[in-house]
């Protein structure tokens, strides 16, 4: 019986812990990454790609602001400019055909360099009228003297109107 527990002793003080390292050495006075002897040097490998790591990140990324350094800074990507075109387009073909909707049939809105030229023609005509009215006599006391200047009178009222319905930006005509 003793020399089973002999024995069963040998066998116990093979498997015994290591004391603990003493508090006043960090590390326990062991050398950090040191293996004994045992193969590769696991926790020291780890040490140093660790710190590697860090200075490749710390050279490529100085200070996040790499992205000022490129060609392109500060301008609008083609394809955003290519969009904005895209929808420049749709929004005006949907306007066109809101205005062609909006125009009633047998009628149509006429260009704008049209709309000048009649203003213009107008213009013209007011003058021939308004100077036929100033060639008149002061006192009108024929019948046909009268009926010419109520004839004048009227057509310068029509001018007056043309002008002012002229005057806006869509005018709509009928259309032959």
């Amino acid at each position: 019986m003793e020399q089973e527990y002999e024995e069963v002793m040998k066998d116990s003080q093979k498997f015994r812990a290591r004391p603990a390292p003493p508090a006043h050495s960090p590390g326990g006075g062991r050398r950090v990454g040191a293996t004994a002897g045992r193969g590769r040097d696991f926790v020291g490998e780890n040490i140093r790609d660790a710190t590697r790591v860090k200075r490749q990140e710390d050279e490529a990324q100085p200070d996040g602001r790499e992205f000022l350094t490129k060609e392109t800074y500060g301008q609008v990507p083609m394809y955003l400019q290519e969009r904005k075109i895209e929808l420049a387009a749709e929004k005006a073909l949907k306007a066109a055909e809101a205005e062609a909707e909006a125009v009633p049939p047998g009628m149509r809105v006429i260009g704008e360099q049209e709309r000048l030229e009649t203003l213009q023609l107008l213009a013209e005509d007011r003058d021939k009228v308004e100077s036929e009215l100033r060639r008149m006599p002061f006192v009108v006391e024929t019948p046909s003297l009268i009926r010419h200047k109520a004839a004048l009178e009227g057509r310068l009222k029509e001018i007056d109107e043309a002008v002012r319905m002229f005057s806006r930006t869509r005018v709509l005509v009928r259309a032959f």
